[in-house]
């Protein structure tokens, strides 16, 4: 859980400074698609930390629960990657594409040890 929130604090940080440079330039649509981004964090890491007990049980339901956060990861990432491609910041579009692979590299091991979970 900690490990999340210390990996996730960089990406709020450059969505926070997205954000404000989408309501300076861009209006109410970028603010609005930056809210988004905000609710699907929140998302992503609700389901992070149910899933957490389910993991440690070894139980499936953790596994889908924390297979699911990794696709509102995901969705996420493709959210901010439209906002990070109409900003002037260089750093936003590397940030979120760093986003997108931690996404892709956490589903990958996650399917490499889906059989060790049971109902």
């Amino acid at each position: 859980m900690l490990a999340s929130v210390l990996v996730l604090s960089p990406f709020l940080y450059a969505f926070m400074e997205l954000r404000e440079f989408g309501a300076t330039f861009g209006g109410a649509t970028e603010v609005a698609s930056f809210r988004a981004i905000e609710i699907g964090l929140a998302v992503q890491l609700l389901l992070t930390a149910t899933s957490l007990r389910g993991l440690f049980h070894r139980k499936r339901w953790g596994w889908n629960a924390f297979f699911c956060a990794r696709i509102v990861g995901v969705a996420i990432g493709m959210l901010a990657w439209e906002g990070a491609d109409r900003s002037a910041h260089a750093l936003g579009e590397t940030l979120v594409a760093l986003y997108i692979l931690f996404q892709f590299s956490q589903m990958y091991i996650l399917l490499q040890v889906r059989s060790l979970y049971t109902a």
